[in-house]
């Protein structure tokens, strides 16, 4: 998938979340990761507590999911398919299918006046039209 089209997408369905941050220079990134050549960082997500050192970075080419345990690449062009929650109400994240198995994506925040949006579901959105 061309670069172009993931930041657009990121751009798309990310904006909104107060736990979203975009890249800039004078931002610093939470979470050192070693990007792959050619690939930019378009920006990040962290989970609210008890998960805040839970963090997705969003790549032009990858996703990168850190948690304690380290840091997992998720790369776009190998996402085949996600799982829809089972519940609307305190959704913890999604979990993606890729062509070398599955991964957990965390994201547990809420948005919109009083909290009322899940902001797993933005991810929904955001893989939906990923895979169209």
């Amino acid at each position: 998938m061309e670069s172009a089209i993931v930041s657009s997408l990121v751009r798309r369905h990310m904006k909104g979340m107060d736990a979203f941050v975009f890249a800039a220079p004078a931002v610093d990134v939470p979470v050192r990761v070693e990007l792959v050549e050619g690939e930019s960082l378009i920006g990040w997500y962290q989970n609210p507590p008890p998960w805040e050192r839970c963090f997705v970075l969003f790549g032009t080419r990858s996703m990168y999911l850190s948690e304690d345990a380290g840091i997992a690449r998720v790369v776009m062009d190998d996402i085949v398919d996600y799982e829809l929650p089972k519940s609307k109400k305190n959704v913890p994240g999604v979990k993606v299918v890729t062509c070398s198995g599955s991964f957990f994506v965390r994201m547990a925040g809420v948005h919109g006046k009083d909290g009322e949006f899940s902001d797993a579901f933005r991810l929904v959105m955001f893989f939906h039209a990923l895979l169209l």
